[in-house]
């Protein structure tokens, strides 16, 4: 039998249809004039931090205790004061201190083995005393070691471990001994008092330099290196990797155009890609290759960058621009992952350093005077540059902000020089009300840039009264807000 719905369901169901259409086309017309947004990264102000001095935009504080953390006679009042001082509103980061250490002129008595003994008892009680400042579940981060891969830090252990000798960077030589002496001992401390209500988490003390090819073999061999246990029984056999959570390097992004790689035959080469090393995406080749070899096979929980800018930049008057450069290119690498604060974070160091007005803290402060605390979604196209010469550009959204974004450009290396003519706005309904501010940072500081807005072609056009010009010195920012 044949089923006959009569004529005014017929006509009903034809006008659902035709609703369904149209609402789909709107959508799909939507999608195709909207932003396409790549992956985000949460509350943006968590992958960042500073060391000593708290600041909005870093919701982490390492060097608390001042590098005595484990060698005094008492707890020391400075620790306290710092943990008490930043534990409620920041992540804190703890340097463990080496057992015997003439910069800070102190050593115990006895031999290696003795040494080595009174300083992990100290080590647990302020381990112990530190944790009980921290919230329940809560992280507090204990980073064992500072520019390891150094001369002067592998001095520093020659002293009194004798059989150590150090004379260079990058010593292969070393590990054995920083690990034996110095990190698997004080792993096993902080194994030791690791719980659910208060964790505790190991950073594998920092790699200098890492823009350098040696600095890059130097963490691969430390990371596999299998722990004897002479100091440190229960670690026995295992792996450095498999002892920590996190290991962390240093100057990666301010210096990672590729120019200070030492050769094109350095160890290296297959990691970074056979081409030109000066092609300015070094950077984001080593933490690729980073993130693949590491995080993504779940050996290590993270990634950071524990000191970025630094002193030469800050004194030179690049704090600012060198800040904004480094906060943009790490976000692109977080959000392209979409990896965790836990798992990236970047840690700023001579933040406050140089003039007022080309200090790192500017810059950083006036992203954060824009985009508050939100998480990032970054943009994947919407905005194009004619531009002489090779450059950078990243573009985000405020997750809490729809009608906002912030977009960062500069040249892609340090040899670099790009001019901006017009900056093309696709995609997006914008109306006279939209306000743009372009912010210019260089070596004097930085400046406002006076631009404004103009329809085009069906786009809407940035123009500028005068040429802006971005040298390797240089980045622009561009706010853009629809009122």
């Amino acid at each position: 039998m044949t089923l006959k719905l009569p004529h005014y369901f017929i006509v009903r169901i034809i006008d659902i249809m035709k609703r369904i259409i149209f609402v789909l086309t709107i959508l799909l017309f939507s999608a195709n004039i909207a932003y396409s947004t790549q992956d985000s990264i949460s509350q943006w102000t968590g992958y960042f931090g500073s060391a000593y001095s708290p600041f909005p935009w870093g919701k982490t504080i390492r060097g608390v205790g001042d590098g005595v953390f484990g060698i005094t006679p008492r707890f020391d009042r400075r620790i306290e004061l710092d943990l008490k001082r930043f534990i409620k509103t920041h992540d804190v980061i703890i340097g463990v201190s080496l057992p015997v250490d003439k910069k800070f002129n102190h050593s115990f008595p006895g031999n290696a083995n003795l040494q080595i003994r009174q300083w992990r008892e100290n080590l647990l009680r302020d381990c112990v005393k530190s944790i009980s400042f921290i919230p329940e579940n809560r992280t507090i981060y204990f980073q064992i070691g500072n520019e390891v891969n150094t001369r002067n830090f592998g001095k520093r252990i020659s002293s009194w471990a004798e059989e150590c000798p150090v004379n260079r960077a990058n010593d292969l030589s070393s590990i054995p001994c920083l690990v034996e002496y110095y990190l698997a001992p004080a792993v096993e401390v902080l194994h030791s008092v690791r719980n659910d209500r208060r964790k505790v988490k190991i950073i594998l003390g920092s790699m200098a330099a890492y823009f350098r090819a040696d600095s890059m073999r130097f963490l691969d061999y430390f990371l596999n290196y299998r722990v004897q246990g002479d100091y440190a029984e229960s670690l026995k056999g295992k792996k450095v990797y498999e002892i920590i959570d996190i290991a962390s390097i240093q100057y990666l992004v301010t210096w990672g155009d590729g120019s200070n790689l030492q050769t094109r035959k350095d160890f290296y080469a297959s990691v970074l890609g056979k081409g030109d090393y000066r092609d300015g995406n070094i950077w984001l080749k080593t933490l690729n290759s980073l993130y693949n070899r590491w995080i993504a096979t779940g050996k290590l929980s993270g990634i950071w960058a524990t000191e970025e800018i630094g002193k030469k930049k800050a004194k030179e008057g690049l704090g600012a621009v060198t800040a904004i450069k480094v906060a943009a290119r790490y976000m692109h690498w977080w959000a392209n992952n979409e990896m965790t604060n836990t798992q990236g974070r970047c840690i700023f160091w001579g933040v406050a350093m140089g003039t007022p007005e080309s200090a790192g803290n500017e810059s950083l402060q006036i992203l954060y005077n824009y985009l508050g605390q939100t998480g990032l979604s970054e943009i994947n196209g919407g905005v194009n540059i004619d531009a002489s010469g090779r450059y950078e550009y990243y573009v985000f959204q405020p997750d809490n902000e729809s009608s906002k974004r912030v977009a960062f450009l500069f040249p892609e290396n340090e040899d670099g020089k790009v001019l901006l003519n017009d900056i093309n706005l696709k995609s997006l309904e914008y109306n006279d009300k939209t306000e743009t501010i372009l912010y210019l940072f260089n070596s004097m500081g930085y400046q406002q840039m006076p631009v404004s807005l103009a329809k085009k072609n069906g786009d809407y056009r940035i123009n500028s009264s005068k040429d802006i010009i971005l040298t390797n010195q240089s980045a622009a920012v561009l706010f853009i807000s629809q009122k």
